[in-house]
């Protein structure tokens, strides 16, 4: 989205900066991702009442435009800040797994680092991939109006 696409680099050196704590980092990012999910959940509430059928009082539909802009803003920042979340989570991961810091560490180090995390790359992709084709046909099989 074009959302990530301008603020990937400046979250990516507030991850990677050496002088933050990771893990204040990751909190940081997950509570400003629930901060904007909730922003979110507000203003549609307020959107739902204000647009409601039997309110036709007239009103300005200022509030209702900046309700909807506040809504895309508001989805767009926690997108962003669930992606910079999930970078700095799998960044560790991979280096908690192998029990090393991963900096100086011998090219075995340093290979098995690499390749383990092409592969949990790779299976991340795959659940993206799969998991909502494998649950349409869940759905779909288990799902429906049968005649009996």
């Amino acid at each position: 989205s074009a959302a990530v696409s301008c603020a990937g680099g400046c979250l990516g050196r507030f991850v990677d900066d050496p002088r933050r704590n990771r893990l204040r980092t990751l909190r940081t990012l997950l509570v400003c991702q629930n901060a904007c999910v909730i922003t979110c959940t507000v203003c549609c509430g307020a959107l739902l009442v204000r647009t409601s059928p039997r309110r036709d009082d007239g009103a300005s539909p200022v509030p209702l435009y900046a309700l909807v802009a506040l809504v895309h803003l508001a989805g767009a920042g926690a997108v962003v800040a669930s992606g910079a979340a999930s970078v700095a989570l799998e960044r560790d991961w991979v280096v908690v797994l192998a029990g090393s810091s991963g900096g100086d560490g011998d090219g075995a180090v340093r290979a098995w680092l690499r390749d383990t995390n092409v592969s949990m790359r790779q299976i991340d992709l795959g659940c993206k991939s799969l998991g909502p084709t494998v649950a349409g046909f869940v759905v779909a099989w288990g799902g429906g109006d049968r005649a009996s």
